[in-house]
């Protein structure tokens, strides 16, 4: 069922549909990721997010968006990796105005509480400067 409903995800056209399956996604992923029971669904951030396509890497940091806002706790133990992927990917992208660049910033706001008390996750994606952030704030 979750690989089909992975496929729907890539196949469906029409937004609200894939809005629905994307939080469909969401909501297993919080049950799923903490067992590690899904890896075909890191596999598939993994592909999209790096992909060389731009329709591909749309796909997933939007599915990534709608993940970390359902189930923002199970990405503290692999926030360092999307917060170095987050970080590379704004460094490559011509158009910061385009939606892979939204899609991070509302994948990182909703790891906020993450990024904000993790003194390892932090540095990656702000500098060893924080850029003023302090736990608590």
């Amino acid at each position: 069922m979750k690989n089909v409903l992975m496929q729907c995800l890539v196949n469906e056209q029409e937004i609200s549909v894939k809005n629905s399956i994307a939080q469909l996604i969401g909501v297993l992923s919080k049950y799923e990721l903490p067992m590690l029971a899904w890896p075909e669904l890191l596999n598939f951030l993994h592909h999209t997010t790096n992909s060389s396509n731009t329709n591909d890497q749309e796909l997933g940091f939007y599915t990534l968006s709608i993940l970390t806002e359902i189930a923002p706790d199970e990405f503290r133990p692999i926030a360092q990796t999307f917060m170095a992927l987050f970080k590379n990917t704004l460094k490559q992208l011509t158009d910061l105005a385009s939606p892979v660049a939204f899609f991070i910033i509302v994948s990182i706001v909703h790891l906020g509480p993450i990024i904000r008390t993790d003194r390892e996750v932090r540095p990656i994606l702000f500098g060893k400067r924080h850029l003023g952030f302090r736990p608590g704030y």
